[in-house]
């Protein structure tokens, strides 16, 4: 038996050797070719040609464009214009609005009579209906899910498909894995 097992296992790394050292041969040809022939080329065109360029570019051109054509007339336009029309004007005008029309209709017209709906007719709701109501559905829910769900499950599993898949793994699946190491050891 053991010249077997031997003769086994030297016959299976014979044939993993034959089809897995093509794959890895060309596996490894192509990333010599790729880190070498590409990424260092590439890697070095950018450091040494591309990137100085974007950066005259950016140094010299976009930022200097950016700074006097785009960000310093609009803070001008900002400071001098916008800031004041803001301060003096429309804060006054929100503050007006805010204080003598926008919160007098909300205290008044949505928040009171919802505080008198919430405390004089939905809280005794759900206080007296709907939590009692809730706790002794919580109640038959684990009732439920106890007597006629789970134990039955449970005895169908430790009765019925438990065994079988027990016997299944020690008759026939511990062995053959046994048996697979001791050939691969």
């Amino acid at each position: 038996m053991p010249t077997i097992e031997g003769g086994v296992k030297y016959l299976l790394r014979g044939l993993v050797f034959i089809v897995y050292f093509p794959i890895q041969l060309l596996f490894r040809l192509i990333y010599f070719l790729w880190f070498y022939f590409m990424i260092k080329p590439l890697t070095w065109i950018w450091g040494k040609i591309f990137l100085p360029i974007f950066q005259l570019i950016s140094d010299y051109l976009l930022y200097p464009f950016w700074k006097y054509m785009i960000r310093c007339p609009i803070q001008w336009v900002w400071r001098q214009v916008l800031f004041p029309i803001i301060r003096e004007i429309l804060l006054p005008l929100c503050r007006f609005c805010w204080n003598y029309l926008i919160y007098p209709f909300v205290y008044y017209v949505i928040y009171y009579p919802l505080y008198f709906l919430w405390k004089h007719i939905l809280l005794w709701f759900y206080k007296e209906i709907l939590l009692p109501v809730l706790r002794f559905s919580e109640v038959i829910m684990k009732w439920v899910w106890l007597h006629i769900i789970y134990r039955p499950l449970h005895f169908l599993w430790m009765k019925c498909v438990y065994p079988p898949i027990k016997w299944l793994y020690s008759e026939i699946i511990r062995p053959t894995i046994h048996w697979f190491r001791k050939i691969f050891s």
